[in-house]
């Protein structure tokens, strides 16, 4: 049902329709107020490039227009591109306004020869789609025109190919009326007297699909702002995270209008296709451009389009407190209190908590029993189950919910038990500690214990204790879980002293420990005695079943995420600031990993994190033939990473280590500041470069203010330099130059091919323009499973994700410069 919503009367907006209905008149066209009856067909527009002079002398000034003539019967809508031009021969003046037609710049590449435009009509764009404004600086300056077309659309959204042709000369209008038009000109030209509102806003409060600036309803200049974010302005970006979200983005991003799936509407969690969405299949690509400006104008103009005015969903903001065991006890001096709440409880039927409080768990919570827990045999068991029973349990997270844990608290899911923690991007699911709230900022790391998932899937050792006080339990069939017959289970750390042992590791690779999609992971590590505490997150032994992406782990005092063993899949994770490894796997995982973010801590203490990825065969240093022979070899395929070493380009981070058997695949990386980039230790991990069936790859990778590219590998029989070698061979080094030409670039320096790294608060991942690109080499795209993304880094290049990245607005930055 259509939002009722106030549309304020503006001078600007009615002036530009009239001008456009005016214009559509003067041309003969059918009237623009009537688009359905026109028939909109999907052919082929033609560009053409129209000069007022071929023959202007140096310091001269000329006219540029670039014409688009649409198919018969259509009505041009929108456009989006580039034009470029010989910056040796011609220097931009400035733009000059087309009536009934928008057409925003970004202007900040135009010393080298090119501006990026977003041009669009809320009834019709005449010919002219952008038209600018040179002084000539040498002859023959018509022989370096040329344009790009990113997106061009009818009035009614159907997308239009584009064919050029001819330069021709023509009369149009003087040079001498060019301006330069910022932002904020353009929206005092179209709402005289408005500002351009905020981009930063706190979570909660409304906004609507289309009210990209947050005035209360769409308008001309919520169109803008999304034409601004799609030619990638260097100061709308869409970068955000709690407590602050960027919303400009999601209410930008509306087209294509996908109106609710699976049963749900408008994106909430339980939709796989939200507005604005553009490959549902993919569920990942977004991109806000001047497809969305369109609908956002028509609707600002009175031309009522879907989605653009709906509610956004989520962005829920409980203010109520309850606990998850007892009764929350308000104005307690030591911390909050939850009447009822001792050191371990058990969750023996499923439960769901709702994003209608933020809930203070109090306790250690083990979700389910898989027989090795003493639920059935203790002093209340649940009806009818007997000893070392198994009893299935799922805890559900409902999206926008916060789960907050006092000093000792913590989440561990049994493997009879399964985590659905399933928010979206615009309601994530919070797992941090008790702070001062609604804004945490007495959150630091090990403020709290963590959250551990234990599942079925096969693990390549077992558990052996080497002062005898531990016996590995016999394996307990869970039905559709667990056949009960694998003899590989470990032990899982960070447990209090007095409570059951916790086993992971099963005979199910298809096992699914439940779901975990956009969900933060803060400030956890908490150690229970010494060096014995949990991780962020860590995941034992969960198979193919499971779901687990649009992760942040942030702050932790150990590991952000760790993988023991399994075949999980994740996607689209963010580690940030944990003080040990940020990413480790080991016990033979082999699954596969993309999109992975990595911005790690300065400072060479161990308080300061120590490495990107860790990656281990076994607890035990196991060659291929032992991991095998266990059932599992450590041989995750990684693709799409991007590592930041510090906050600064100066650091002593290793990016990758590779040890005691671990190899696998690393592909399409881009690494900024690490002082150790490839470390492979000990020899069964060297022995794996070359392997022709379990391989250690490296390759498709930029590294950037970096020097030490490689160690370790220097005690191999047989292999003693292999990895420099192998190294050496991809870089292929031109003699001449001192050019890297191969898959793997090494830059001694920061030139800035990112847009912002090392901003704590607010990062900016993405490659600036196109992205950092191989010398003379195309960048593979990812094979079969993993997401079509042929591009180097975690995150797309800013000229092709719109300004939207998927790290957008549902993670959290630091506190502040200083504050994790």
């Amino acid at each position: 049902m259509k939002t009722i919503k106030a549309v304020r009367s503006r001078l600007g907006i009615a002036s530009l329709v009239a001008v456009v209905a005016m214009t559509a008149c003067q041309d003969e066209q059918p009237t623009l107020l009537d688009t359905e009856a026109l028939d909109l067909a999907p052919e082929a527009a033609v560009a053409s490039f129209e000069l007022s002079s071929l023959t202007a002398r140096p310091g001269e000034t000329l006219t540029l227009a670039l014409n688009l003539d649409a198919p018969e019967g259509t009505v041009l809508g929108a456009a989006q591109g580039y034009v470029r031009w010989n910056a040796s021969a011609l220097d931009f003046v400035g733009q000059i306004t087309t009536e009934g037609t928008v057409a925003f710049l970004n202007d900040s590449r135009a010393g080298a020869g090119e501006i990026r435009f977003a041009s669009f009509g809320p009834r019709g764009m005449v010919e002219d789609v952008v038209t600018l404004a040179f002084e000539v600086r040498a002859s023959g300056y018509d022989r370096g025109l040329s344009s790009q077309f990113e997106v061009v659309r009818s009035l009614d959204y159907a997308e239009l190919d584009v064919r050029f042709e001819e330069t021709s000369m023509a009369s149009l209008p003087s040079a001498l009326l060019a301006e330069r038009l910022d932002y904020d000109a353009w929206v005092e030209r179209l709402a005289p007297g408005e500002s351009s509102g905020p981009l930063m806003v706190q979570i909660g409060e409304a906004s609507i699909f289309g009210d990209a600036n947050n005035s209360g309803a769409p308008e001309i200049t919520d169109a803008l702002q999304a034409a601004r974010i799609g030619v990638g302005n260097p100061d709308a970006s869409c970068f955000g995270g709690s407590p602050t979200v960027n919303v400009d983005c999601f209410a930008a991003n509306v087209f294509p209008f996908n109106t609710g799936g699976g049963g749900s509407d408008l994106g909430d969690a339980a939709d796989d296709c939200a507005p604005g969405l553009d490959d549902c299949a993919d569920g990942s690509s977004q991109v806000v451009d001047v497809s969305d400006a369109l609908p956002i104008a028509r609707e600002g103009v009175g031309d009522l389009q879907p989605i653009v005015g709906e509610a956004i969903p989520g962005l829920a903001t409980p203010t109520d407190t309850a606990c998850v065991f007892g009764t929350f006890v308000a104005n307690n001096p030591g911390g909050p209190g939850c009447s009822g709440a001792n050191g371990v409880e058990f969750l023996v039927a499923d439960q769901t908590l709702g994003n209608d409080f933020v809930w203070v768990l109090d306790a250690e919570w083990r979700v389910g029993d898989d027989g090795t827990q003493g639920v059935c045999s203790g002093t209340t068991p649940p009806a009818g189950c007997d000893a070392n029973d198994v009893v299935t349990a799922t805890l559900t997270i409902e999206p926008g919910t916060r789960v907050l844990g006092t000093d000792s608290a913590a989440i561990i899911v049994t493997r009879a038990g399964r985590l659905i923690a399933r928010g979206s991007q615009y309601d994530p699911v919070e797992f941090s500690c008790y702070a001062d709230e609604p804004t945490g900022s007495g959150r630091e790391p090990a403020c709290w214990r963590g959250v551990y998932i234990a599942g079925n899937a096969p693990i390549n050792e077992l558990f052996v204790d080497g002062d005898g006080m531990i016996t590995v339990p016999a394996a307990v069939p869970i039905p559709s879980r667990n056949s009960g017959t694998a003899t590989n289970q470990f032990l899982a750390e960070g447990l209090l002293a007095g409570t059951p042992n916790l086993f992971y590791g099963g005979d199910n690779d298809a096992d699914s420990c439940g779901e975990i999609r956009y969900a933060t992971f803060s400030y956890g590590g908490l150690a229970v005695s010494a060096n014995n505490e949990l991780n962020n997150l860590t995941i034992g032994a969960c198979g193919t079943g499971t779901v687990l992406e649009y992760v942040q782990a942030h702050a932790g005092t150990d590991d952000g995420v760790e993988l023991f063993g399994g075949s999980v899949s994740a996607s689209h994770i963010l580690a940030t600031a944990n003080q040990d490894d940020q990413v480790d796997y080991n016990l033979g995982y082999d699954g596969t990993l993309q999109f992975i973010a990595i911005q790690m801590l300065t400072g060479g203490d161990d308080e300061n994190g120590d490495k990107g990825f860790e990656v281990d065969g076994g607890e035990s240093n196991l060659t291929v033939a032992e991991q095998q022979a266990g059932g599992e070899v450590t041989n995750a395929q990684v693709w799409n990473v991007t590592f930041i070493g510090g906050t600064d380009a100066v650091n002593d981070k290793k990016a990758f280590n590779y040890r005691k058997g671990g190899g696998g695949t690393l592909q399409n990386m881009l690494v900024l500041g690490a002082a150790d980039v490839f470390d492979v230790d000990d020899a069964s991990s060297c022995d794996r470069i070359g392997d022709p069936t379990f391989p250690m790859n490296f390759d498709y990778t930029v590294i950037l203010a970096s020097t030490a590219i490689t160690s370790g590998c220097t005690t191999s029989g047989g292999n003693a330099t292999a990895l420099q070698d192998d190294i050496n061979a991809k870089r292929a080094t031109n003699g001449t130059t001192g050019v890297d030409e191969g898959t793997i670039q090494v830059r001694a320096t920061y030139g800035g091919e990112l847009v912002d790294p090392f901003n704590v608060v607010l990062p900016d991942f993405r490659p600036v323009g196109s992205g950092v690109t191989l010398i003379g080499q195309t960048i593979p795209t990812p094979p079969v499973g993993f997401a079509p993304a042929n591009y180097l880094g975690a995150v797309a290049p800013q000229g092709l994700g719109g300004g939207f990245s998927w790290t957008s607005g549902w993670t959290r930055g630091w506190f502040s410069s200083s504050t994790p």
